[in-house]
C-alpha cells in the first residue's frame, strides 16, 4: 500500500492531508504540504457532470467525506488532468476513486477559489507534482494523516 497514515503532528512535510476546516457547512480538502495548493472536493451534477462548485457538507457528512476520500487516496491509484478552465486558462483536476477535486491556491485569510493557470505547460507541472503525491508509485510510501478538529494547525 502507497499510503501510510500518521497523525498530523506525526506528518513529515512530504506528507498529504485531508482536512475538514470548522464550520457548520464546510468543505473537504487535500493538502499536499510539500505544495503551495489544495485540492477541493467539487460537486456533482444529477448525470454525473462536474459542477463549478465545492461541495459544501455539514460537518457529520464532511466528516465522513473526509474519511472515504482518505480511503480512496490510501489505494495510491487516481487520475490527474490538465483541463480546459474559464476564458483561456487551464484547471489541474483530479479524481480519485469517486471523488472529483480540483486545485486551489492556498492563500492565507483569502477564501479558495479554482487555480487557473494561463498556461497548460504551467497547469502541467503542478499536475506532474499533485500526481507524484496523490498517486506515488508502488516503491514510494506516502504519509497521509487527517486533520478534523484543529484546521489551523495542518
Amino acid at each position: 500500500m502507497p499510503f501510510r497514515t500518521v497523525s498530523g503532528p506525526e506528518a513529515g512535510p512530504g506528507a498529504v492531508g485531508v482536512l475538514v476546516p470548522p464550520g457548520r457547512r464546510t468543505v473537504v480538502v487535500v493538502r499536499p504540504r510539500s505544495l503551495s495548493v489544495d485540492l477541493l472536493l467539487v460537486r456533482r451534477g444529477p448525470e454525473g457532470e462536474l459542477l463549478d462548485a465545492f461541495h459544501e457538507a455539514g460537518r457529520g457528512e464532511a466528516d465522513l467525506l473526509a474519511q472515504n476520500l482518505g480511503r480512496s487516496l490510501s489505494t495510491g491509484r487516481g487520475v490527474v488532468e490538465v483541463v480546459p478552465g474559464e476564458g483561456r486558462g487551464f484547471w489541474v483536476r483530479a479524481e480519485v476513486g469517486a471523488f472529483p477535486l480540483i486545485v486551489c491556491g492556498r492563500v492565507a485569510g483569502q477564501p479558495y477559489r479554482p487555480l487557473l493557470f494561463a498556461d497548460e505547460a504551467a497547469a502541467a507541472q503542478v499536475a506532474d507534482a499533485v500526481r507524484a503525491l496523490l498517486c506515488p508509485g508502488p516503491e514510494t510510501v506516502q504519509e497521509l494523516y487527517f486533520n478534523t478538529e484543529h484546521f489551523a494547525r495542518s
